[in-house]
């Protein structure tokens, strides 16, 4: 787990809603507070589909809905003249990056024993920061695939021409 301060906000923003930077991620939860508070399950509804259309959207990685899909919601939430006084965004990296990255990191991990690999995005009023965190279904020391989804985030902030400092 590592956490970052992002140096750039606006920058840092334009990348997260207005751009598909963030598209590859899927949204766990998103909670946005401006003159109310809204929030966001990334989990899809079942009730609201047919068995078909639910079986259809949820074959690929755990009926967590992308972040590409839900966008443009959360910027129309954010726009305007204010500033929101704090929101956060939990994201989890798709299951076939996770089984790339945890063979790329050769740990002894299966991909059975990870939940996900989790970046948590915070705006408190003034900073913004990312932390990352991994998810495991057992107890592990290995931290092979932590410090490999570490620098993976680093990497991808970097290629992304996102500013940090890693606190």
């Amino acid at each position: 787990m590592i956490h970052l301060t992002i140096l750039e906000i606006k920058n840092f923003m334009s990348k997260l809603l207005l751009h598909d930077v963030f598209d590859h991620f899927l949204l766990l939860d998103a909670s946005i507070s401006t003159d109310c508070t809204f929030a966001i399950d990334g989990h899809r509804n079942k009730a609201f589909y047919t068995t078909e259309e639910f079986e259809e959207q949820t074959t690929h990685e755990y009926a967590l809905v992308p972040w590409r899909q839900l966008r443009h919601f959360c910027y129309e939430i954010i726009k305007g003249k204010k500033t929101p006084s704090r929101f956060h965004f939990s994201f989890q990296l798709p299951l076939s990056d996770t089984e790339q990255l945890l063979e790329q990191s050769q740990s002894s991990l299966t991909k059975n024993d990870i939940s996900g690999l989790l970046l948590h995005i915070r705006y408190d009023g003034s900073s913004l920061s990312c932390i990352t965190g991994t998810s495991y279904q057992i107890f592990s020391l290995d931290k092979t695939l932590d410090h490999a989804w570490d620098q993976k985030i680093q990497s991808f902030f970097t290629q992304s021409q996102i500013a940090f400092d890693l606190l």
